[in-house]
């Protein structure tokens, strides 16, 4: 095995070797342009020489001579600009700014040598901005494809059109923002043509994938470009070929066909999935006891007491925590008890102490009691006792704390501290008791209301995640608490999934991509179910789950399962995945021919609906676009609606591009689109009256 020392200086010799063969090809070529320069009687004793012309650098954007092009001479980059946060960045020397335009502009930072022609020997920043230009300035767009491939998660990509400079472009990439590769050709090289198939440019991986595309001829003139995409994922490949024809010198694109489709076979017959399971108590929310209540009794009072109580305000529970005593955890209730002494002399408060009625109707001591004051912010003051002294005709506005123990552990939900202890009966009455010096009694009855459990429920999801598609919950009856998943669609029509263990539902995922993936690899280890680990969410001892179920023998996913587990209970649900069926789509144009600028009707009838969805007008055999219509709130899965006709006679099409098909599947889904339709634009016709002599 060779040593790293000997590999370094082997890759420095086929670098000098690379600089020697570039040397040798320019000076080839300068020779060659002489010869060709003497035979064509261009250069001849006495006659001065023509001057010599100016190139521009597609490297670094500078002018030069070829005789004065000098290694060192041109500087570029060896990186592309890449966003890096709120800036734009070149790895290869870390220059950049927050501004696209200039830090483009950036002096490179490598070194070399002058190139007037745009190639592939090595890297350079300019010529994927140059493939950006062409594919975002484009003139013409005559074909476009993509493929997501599984085993790389990338989605390999084509595109064929016509430059603004007159040129015919194959543009190649592996992924959206890391352009590949492409090949220009002008109007006379595609007519020279001599070969009946010649490979245009190709790239590949030892992944797997690949990317061909190659020009077909006859009678010594192109008359087809034929792409090929292969991904690793897929043994067949994606190919299609748009016919070329020319218009004097200007090539002109024929027929789009469709040679070879990887999509999976269709099912023999519909998918089934089976019913949902539950296993385990479902809690019941219980009744609104915080509703009707009542807030203020008389005073009760014995012997002639002389303080009068008075409710004020409402009655709080436990105050988010709880009150240890004896080795029992105490359910804590405070309310707020206006106190008037109605005697003009001063009075003494001996005693306060607390009662609760049980569930045999019977009035049961409180197992301990506070008096105090509210403070800022609501904290309370306590008094070492509960006797205090009042001054004639005065009124306080105290606190009263009672509480009741409970058995068992307090629940551990925040939202639970806030009710009576589910061992205690609903609604609750309470009972607060002042005795004075004589021995008089004053009691202030009041009661206390737990709201229902907050249990979340498929009406209540369909409130804020709508349209809701698919739910499944699942109760933890120690803690009183639901954990639930659903399934609905976002208003760019994306299909969501939402877990929420305990109520917590902070995590969305957009399932479609992951979905198609998670199929490939259950056909890969041969199971119908995969699971996706990323999506596993937990809460508290609840867990939720989701797998994608599919189909071993076409590859593709039908179903998702989502499993819930709690301390105390389970549920496993499925969810039939929609059938986006394009042979289900369909569109009419009314009337099939109009003039420029009417008004016509268009007809769809599609198998899923949202609002992002668009019509779409483009030339018959092109892919320029040359008219939309945003569906909006006419979106519909049958519907209509009226779209102004081009400007231009001709031959049309009218294509439905469903808008939440875009990062459903490939993420740059160009052929994503339904029921192309086409139909016929004619000149405005005017007619004159000719007035008699």
């Amino acid at each position: 095995m060779a040593s790293k020392e000997e590999v370094v200086q082997l890759k420095k010799v086929v670098q000098e070797l690379r600089k020697g063969q570039l040397d040798i090809l320019i000076r080839l070529e300068t020779l060659e342009d002489k010869v060709a320069a003497l035979e064509g009687g261009e250069v001849t004793p006495g006659k001065p020489k023509e001057p010599e012309p100016i190139l521009t650098c597609v490297q670094c954007s500078a002018e030069y001579k070829e005789s004065e092009n000098a290694e060192g001479g041109c500087k570029y980059h060896s990186s592309r600009l890449t966003s890096a946060g709120w800036e734009y960045m070149y790895s290869c020397c870390n220059q950049g700014g927050r501004n696209y335009d200039s830090a483009r502009d950036l002096p490179g930072c490598t070194k070399g040598k002058h190139r007037s022609k745009h190639h592939t020997e090595y890297f350079y920043a300019a010529y994927y901005f140059h493939m950006s230009d062409l594919s975002r300035k484009a003139k013409q767009l005559w074909l476009t494809m993509d493929l997501k491939d599984h085993v790389t998660e990338c989605c390999e990509w084509a595109e064929v059109g016509l430059s603004d400079e007159g040129k015919v472009f194959i543009l190649v990439g592996s992924v959206r923002n890391a352009c590949g590769t492409c090949a220009e050709f002008s109007s006379e090289e595609l007519k020279q043509c001599k070969e009946e198939s010649f490979t245009a440019l190709q790239m590949s991986d030892s992944v797997g994938w690949a990317i061909k595309a190659e020009i077909q001829s006859s009678d010594s003139e192109a008359n087809a470009i034929t792409v090929s995409i292969k991904s690793a994922s897929s043994s067949i490949p994606l190919v299609k070929r748009v016919g070329l024809h020319f218009a004097g010198d200007i090539p002109m694109p024929g027929k789009v066909e469709c040679l070879s489709d990887p999509s999976p076979a269709k099912p023999s017959a519909p998918y089934t999935i089976p019913e949902p399971t539950y296993e385990g108590p479902v809690l019941d929310p219980g009744e609104d006891y915080s509703k009707d209540r009542k807030y203020d009794y008389e005073t009760e009072t014995t012997n002639d007491c002389l303080l009068k109580l008075q409710q004020h305000g409402c009655t709080e529970v436990n105050s988010s925590t709880f009150k240890m005593k004896n080795g029992k955890w105490n359910n804590l209730f405070t309310a707020t008890v206006k106190v008037t002494n109605t005697s003009q002399a001063n009075l003494a408060v001996t005693d306060v102490y607390g009662e609760y009625m049980n569930e045999a109707g019977e009035w049961v001591k409180c197992d301990d009691q506070w008096i105090g004051k509210e403070g800022r912010r609501g904290s309370y003051n306590w008094f070492d006792s509960t006797s205090f002294n009042m001054e004639p005709a005065s009124t306080k506005t105290l606190a009263a704390r009672l509480a009741i123990a409970f058995p068992g552990d307090p629940p551990p939900s925040r939202y639970d501290r806030c009710r009576a202890h589910r061992s205690l009966p609903q609604p609750l009455h309470l009972r607060v008791t002042f005795v004075d010096q004589r021995g008089g009694t004053a009691a202030l009855e009041f009661e206390q209301g737990n709201p229902p459990l907050d249990l979340a429920t498929r009406k209540s999801r369909d409130k804020d995640w709508k349209p809701l598609q698919f739910h499944l919950f699942a109760d933890d009856a120690k803690k009183c608490m639901r954990s639930d998943a659903a399934i609905y669609y976002d208003d760019d029509g994306i299909l969501c999934y939402r877990p929420a263990p305990c109520g917590s539902c902070s995590s969305i995922f957009y399932i479609g991509s992951s979905v198609a993936s998670a199929a490939y690899k259950a056909k890969l280890a041969g199971k119908e179910e995969y699971e996706l680990t990323g999506m596993k969410t937990e809460n508290m001892g609840s867990t939720v789950r989701i797998f994608v179920v599919g189909d071993l023998e076409t590859g593709v996913a039908y179903a998702v399962k989502v499993v819930i587990t709690t301390p105390t209970s389970s549920a496993t649900g499925y969810y039939l995945l929609p059938n986006d069926d394009v042979s289900l789509a369909s569109m009419t144009v009314e009337p099939q021919k109009v003039s420029v600028n009417s008004e016509f009707t268009v007809n769809w009838s599609v198998p899923r609906a949202s609002k992002q969805d668009r019509i779409d007008i483009y030339p018959r055999y092109g892919q320029t676009l040359v008219g939309y219509e945003v569906l909006g709130k006419n979106s519909a899965t049958i519907g209509s609606i009226k779209i102004q006709a081009p400007d231009a006679p001709g031959q049309y099409e009218i294509r439905y591009y469903p808008g939440w098909l875009k990062g459903h599947v490939t993420g740059y889904c160009h052929d994503g689109y339904w029921a192309p339709t086409t139909f016929t634009v004619t000149p405005a016709y005017h007619y004159t009256v000719q007035q008699p002599q």
